[in-house]
């Protein structure tokens, strides 16, 4: 897998104090918990991941060959 993102929102996310697309990667690489459609944005997939034992929601469009990333953001709706 080929994975690429907005290096502006990378830096975004890690003044923020929010996981960075690197810390995603890592988390999609070493164990996905989920992927799906992205029920409310059409022509986008949801990886879901556990990054400091929580789910995150790594939103994702496929560009060629290329996984897009597009932000990372805590998701409880996936916390069991």
């Amino acid at each position: 897998m080929v994975f690429a993102w907005d290096p502006k929102k990378n830096e975004e996310l890690k003044s923020e104090g929010r996981p960075t697309f690197e810390d995603a990667v890592r988390a999609i690489e070493k164990n996905l918990l989920r992927e799906d459609e992205n029920a409310v944005h059409p022509g986008q997939r949801i990886f879901v991941v556990e990054i400091a034992n929580y789910p995150h929601a790594v939103p994702y469009e496929i560009r060629g060959e290329v996984f897009w990333l597009i932000t990372v953001y805590p998701a409880r709706k996936f916390k069991r």
